[in-house]
């Protein structure tokens, strides 16, 4: 299998009032193409801080991250930024939808900030293929779970090698909920994608090929 990302002996610090906050303690972790894998863990557990290093948004204090064969720690901060846009699909707790934005202004804007010419086709083709058909409905007007399986195909237009997801389904009722995890494990499994997803709530975790466990900034593999 082809590891996506690796992260080795990875610790995060943080002074907060004086003191040393150790946040993640000497993680290790890896994931490969065609996997998805769940992250456990309680609030104030270390979950944020492993998907922001994860997602190259910290620096860690010590450690290596590796992505396909590529050390992360040493990029600019340029470097990064553009190896988020291309490589990364953020899913987050709230679709985080622009308001006045109709669904399909959303695609327009990825593609006018990347400096190309709009890809209808691929825009509307990819939220047919999530069940979404409403192109020209303004986030208000989409229920919750329509607006995450935008915010889905949003993480998904600029064809991303690792999708990270932060609590995906926390705004969500239990139904809606493992309809978006079961779109998160068939998109990996099927596109060749890794997808990690963060998560508190162990009733999502059944389709996971791996799970994790963060406890007080440490994580081991539990299953």
């Amino acid at each position: 299998m082809v590891a996506v990302l690796t992260m080795s002996g990875i610790s995060k610090q943080f002074a907060v009032g004086g003191q040393i906050v150790h946040a993640l303690t000497n993680v290790n972790f890896e994931i490969n193409a065609g996997e998805f894998i769940s992250v456990l863990g309680p609030s104030g557990s270390g979950k944020s801080t492993f998907l922001t290093l994860a997602g190259c948004l910290q620096q860690p204090t010590t450690g290596i991250i590796n992505f396909s064969g590529k050390q992360l720690n040493d990029l600019t901060k340029q470097q990064k930024t553009k190896f988020r846009f291309d490589e990364l699909g953020f899913i987050l707790q709230n679709s985080n939808l622009i308001s006045f934005l109709t669904v399909i202004d959303h695609f327009k804007l990825i593609d006018q900030l990347s400096h190309r010419k709009f890809n209808r086709f691929k825009a509307t083709k990819l939220l047919q293929d999530l069940g979404v058909t409403q192109f020209t409905a303004y986030p208000n007007q989409l229920s919750g779970g329509q607006r995450q399986r935008v915010a889905i195909a949003k993480a998904l237009y600029n064809n991303p090698r690792l999708i990270l997801a932060d609590e995906p389904t926390a705004s969500l009722d239990t139904k809606r909920s493992f309809q978006v995890v079961d779109l998160l494990v068939d998109l990996a499994h099927a596109q060749n994608k890794a997808a990690v997803m963060v998560t508190h709530d162990e009733r999502l975790i059944g389709k996971s090929d791996r799970v994790y466990q963060i406890e007080d900034g440490r994580m081991q593999q539990i299953n």
